[in-house]
């Protein structure tokens, strides 16, 4: 019985995805026309341009001409450049994966390009080992950001057919960011090659801001948001303000109560009582949509307060 209360709705998400793989014709044109993976692989070849950065850049530190820094750094304090990502990657896959499941994919992948470019924008013009610092860390922390949301993003977008294609580009992208700086690290000056990371940087982040959300994560997030969005449409004008302040009071009045009251239900009555009790009003609620809230998706306000005063 237990197993079949957990199964149901996994099964559910598995069926919805399922359509979604087979049936969408816009994305899968997107994805498998590779718009979509090209604007993700850039940020992962921006991961892997930064990660062979020291390569090239850690010579011309060591040069007075070359040097953005007046002053001549020490051997530990260049391998600390060189290592600074690594430290500042660590956290990244925490947050990612964290924000991700409460604001989305989407906003994730786009933090991570804003803090590349804040990053690598550091970097370009460093003055001293403070900047240097400051501006490998964040691009690792970014660095960490996008390779985890990447790899996620991918594996829930793609099809079956290509999902193992495009992971694997995954790891290729990342070579070939290195193989770009190393091409270019020698022959161009510190700030120049910097300058490229930078405006890939830039580049990947506006891409991101044109990616869809993926649909994985509304289906994570469930329907819970609805009533909220319905607050804001179902008054007039006059009453809108007060009408949602006093929607959303009694809702937290009756969030403050259930959390207050729940552990005293399971101790006085049990556990079976006390969610029978919980799932009748919410079976109360349930009735009440039916029969009173209309439906509002794709209407104006004043068609929502014409169906209301019918």
């Amino acid at each position: 019985m237990k197993e079949n209360i957990v199964r149901k709705p996994v099964q559910r998400v598995h069926n919805v995805l399922k359509a979604y793989d087979n049936t969408d014709p816009h994305w899968a044109s997107v994805v498998d026309c590779g718009l979509i993976p090209s604007i993700l692989y850039l940020g992962q070849l921006i991961v892997g341009f930064f990660g062979g950065w020291p390569g090239p850049i850690i010579p011309k530190l060591r040069d007075p001409n070359e040097s953005p820094i007046p002053y001549r750094l020490t051997e530990t304090e260049l391998s600390l450049v060189a290592t600074m990502t690594m430290l500042g990657s660590i956290p990244g896959p925490y947050a990612s994966g964290w924000l991700s499941n409460s604001i989305g994919r989407k906003p994730c992948i786009i933090a991570g390009g804003v803090l590349s470019v804040i990053g690598s924008a550091i970097l370009a013009a460093a003055e001293n080992l403070a900047m240097l610092y400051c501006g490998r860390l964040l691009l690792g922390f970014a660095g960490g950001i996008i390779s985890v949301m990447i790899v996620v993003y991918i594996g829930e977008i793609a099809s079956t057919s290509i999902r193992g294609i495009l992971l694997t580009g995954f790891g290729i992208t990342m070579t070939v960011g290195s193989i770009l700086l190393f091409s270019i690290g020698p022959y161009l000056s510190y700030f120049r090659t910097t300058s490229v990371g930078l405006a890939l940087a830039i580049a990947f982040t506006f891409g991101a801001i044109m990616l869809p959300e993926s649909p994985t994560f509304y289906i994570i997030k469930g329907y819970g948001i609805i009533p909220h969005t319905i607050i804001g449409e179902m008054f007039t004008p006059n009453v809108r303000s007060n009408g949602s302040t006093l929607s959303l009071s009694i809702a937290w009045v009756f969030g403050f109560t259930v959390n207050t009251v729940f552990g005293v239900l399971i101790e006085s009555v049990g556990g079976h009582l006390a969610f029978w009790f919980f799932s009748s009003i919410c079976a109360c609620a349930f009735i009440f949509t039916i029969f009173y809230i209309p439906e509002t998706k794709g209407k104006s306000l004043l068609e929502i307060q014409e169906l209301l005063n019918k």
